[in-house]
């Protein structure tokens, strides 16, 4: 259930040692010494919801206000991490198995169920907030689910198969909350988690600024035709000014040509310069989740090659963990394993080499086909 921003700014203040009187529209706030230097208000506030009010000395508290910004100064390196456990639901076995060969697929190989058991598996719950700046701004939150027992990450909030938005998901756990404290964990280590997600999260954002960056080329394309229009005209007048006086081969009318197509190309650049796309990320949180569940160990056996993998029941989103592409770590269906390191990798990362024709694995070889030497457009 949704709060009331009026009820969330309270348990803030009185969090941070503050005594409160509320009479409904205002309210009275008795403040330590540092919150009122860190929210720049007095010691003693009165802090209002509506803009009018009787006395001068009030000060208005709403989600456009001052006040409102200067809050998050309270969390300042706050609640970037966290850690919970939580209990696990109870499970029926024989029906998640029966579901496992609908779940894994390979294009190029086969698997069998060795073994099932009881683990502790960390996931780690990731906040990242990006901006996309060229002659527009565009920004947005994405969350992540990172599986750190075998690196399979959900996009959240994006996916129909994962109703749930980040901030739902951590409403629900907190009520599944456990005290007892798990010591032995199943979990790769935590800077290859972290490698994974910034990889699957710029994999994201590109795909969710599609539609932004369609737009800006169509500007770019459309502004740099304007432009050319614009010089090739100036060229053509020039040109036909000079045959009208006879000088269409001296040095004089070479020099303005020259200069045009000269200034023809800074313009262009410049253009190209205004609409460059300039994305950052930043990771805002990470709050680690343990929760007992199954794990069921699988071998995945190419041609003669055999590998062990780890799927796990994801007991956040309550179904099986989707498999990870080892290199792109955001994947398209369907799923390939590699010849080399039997590496599992998705149809965008299990490429054909327009040389040779030969397919290869990208997390073996991020930079070009090993057979024939050609090299991946825009590798580097």
């Amino acid at each position: 259930m949704m709060r009331a921003f009026w009820d969330i700014v309270k348990d803030i203040l009185v969090h941070n040692e503050a005594i409160i009187e509320d009479y409904g529209e205002c309210m009275e706030a008795l403040v330590t010494r540092e919150v009122a230097q860190t929210l720049e208000i007095p010691e003693f506030s009165h802090l209002c919801r509506s803009q009018t009010s009787d006395s001068d000395d009030t000060v208005q508290l709403s989600y456009d206000s001052e006040l409102f910004g200067r809050l998050a100064r309270l969390f300042k390196g706050s609640g970037q991490f966290s850690q919970m456990t939580i209990n696990p639901r109870p499970l029926r076995y024989e029906k998640i198995i029966a579901t496992l060969p609908e779940k894994i697929t390979f294009s190029n190989a086969v698997f069998k169920l060795n073994d099932t058991e009881e683990k502790t598996v960390s996931y780690m719950l990731l906040f990242f907030r990006y901006t996309a700046i060229s002659d527009e701004k565009k920004d947005g939150i994405i969350s992540l689910l990172v599986n750190e027992t075998n690196l399979s990450i959900a996009v959240l909030d994006r996916n129909s198969e994962d109703k749930y938005s980040g901030s739902d998901i951590l409403r629900e756990l907190v009520t599944r909350q456990s005290i007892e404290q798990l010591n032995t964990i199943d979990k790769m280590d935590t800077s290859l988690a972290i490698q994974a997600a910034h990889k699957a999260v710029k994999a994201v954002i590109m795909a969710e600024l599609k539609g932004f960056i369609s737009s800006l080329n169509r500007r770019l394309n459309r502004n740099i035709e304007r432009v050319v229009d614009y010089y090739e005209t100036m060229l053509s007048e020039t040109e036909q000014r000079a045959i009208k006086k006879g000088i269409a081969g001296d040095d004089k009318t070479a020099d303005k040509i020259k200069a045009i197509k000269t200034e023809l190309k800074w313009k262009t650049q410049d253009l190209i310069t205004n609409f460059a796309l300039n994305i950052r990320t930043e990771l805002l949180s990470a709050t680690r989740i343990l929760s007992p569940t199954s794990v069921f160990k699988i071998t995945i056996q190419r041609r003669k090659s055999v590998r062990e993998f780890l799927i796990t029941y994801n007991q956040i989103l309550r179904r099986i963990d989707s498999l990870p592409c080892e290199h792109c770590f955001f994947p398209e269906k369907p799923y390939f394993v590699c010849d080399d390191k039997l590496h599992i990798i998705c149809r965008n990362c299990y490429i054909e080499c327009k040389k040779c024709e030969r397919h290869y694995c990208s997390a073996c070889y991020p930079d070009g086909c090993p057979k024939c030497g050609s090299e991946l457009k825009g590798s580097g």
